[in-house]
């Protein structure tokens, strides 16, 4: 095990025992939208560090859970009894997988595999429910999204972790609407190419209901280690607006280098396609 799953598994118990302390408050008042908030975080972080340092049974625990607390906190469902003692079995599974990752011991491995199947059976039942209501609010929660601008530059050495940057975009596209501009000119001519080392930053214009602070937590494992710049530049989603769109694929400045928020004032006055915060 490298020094980064180590890193990786110190944050992981922190967030496991965090999230217990809260499942402990919550099933103690179902109402509790800060609690449920800061669980779907939780989860959200489980999940994408467990892809990225190879704790996919982390990852495969986490993911539905995940899902189904979105769902509550969108005011979609409601807590229940049954999810709030699925959701203590799985901290009590989450504690097993940072002991026994591969599940080796036989007990632990029927447990993992028989809460995966009462949380699929689970959800089944949430995902049945909201896709006729999902259908029908996508309109309405289209006016709800912000647009950010994210600058991501990697460390040369970040493969050595275990990290794949095309993850964490894969993180980021769930939470709405993206676009993503790789920045290429660093990468060196065919002689002087090391496959083991990482050339591309990123700029990245994302759309999404959620805060910067849950934006964030999508780099919380690799942030001391990697360049990460959040700006928030519209309380509207710009991703809908023809002329933003236009605006950025006519400009050759995206592509080449970090944006200043200043490329993107003058888009305020350029085009006529909302306020800018």
């Amino acid at each position: 095990m490298n020094d980064f799953q180590k890193k990786f598994l110190e944050e992981a118990t922190d967030l496991i025992l965090n999230l217990e302390e809260n499942i402990l408050i919550l099933d103690k008042n179902f109402e509790n939208k800060e609690l449920i908030e800061e669980i779907f975080r939780t989860m959200h972080s489980l999940k994408g560090g467990g892809g990225m340092f190879g704790f996919d049974k982390i990852t495969n625990l986490t993911h539905n859970l995940e899902t189904v607390y979105d769902f509550i906190r969108s005011d979609k469902e409601k807590v229940t009894k049954e999810l709030v003692n699925l959701t203590f079995q799985s901290v009590d599974i989450l504690k097993i997988i940072l002991e026994d990752r591969s599940l080796e011991i036989q007990e632990n491995k029927i447990n993992y595999e028989n809460l995966i199947k009462k949380i699929d059976d689970f959800t089944k039942k949430f995902y049945s429910n909201n896709k006729n209501d999902n259908e029908n609010n996508n309109h309405i929660e289209n006016k709800e999204l912000k647009t950010f601008y994210i600058y991501f530059q990697t460390n040369e050495k970040i493969f050595d972790n275990g990290t794949n940057p095309i993850f964490l975009m894969e993180d980021l596209s769930e939470f709405s609407e993206i676009r993503i501009f790789p920045i290429l000119k660093k990468i060196p001519n065919f002689e002087k190419l090391d496959i083991y080392k990482s050339y591309i930053s990123w700029n990245i214009i994302l759309s999404t209901k959620e805060d910067e602070n849950h934006i964030r937590d999508i780099f919380i494992f690799i942030e001391n280690e990697n360049i990460i710049k959040i700006k928030k530049i519209s309380d509207d989603n710009l991703l809908k607006n023809e002329n933003f769109i236009s605006h950025l694929k006519s400009n050759d400045e995206i592509f080449n280098s970090e944006l200043k928020i200043e490329f993107f004032e003058i888009f305020k006055y350029s085009c006529f396609f909302g306020k800018i915060g």
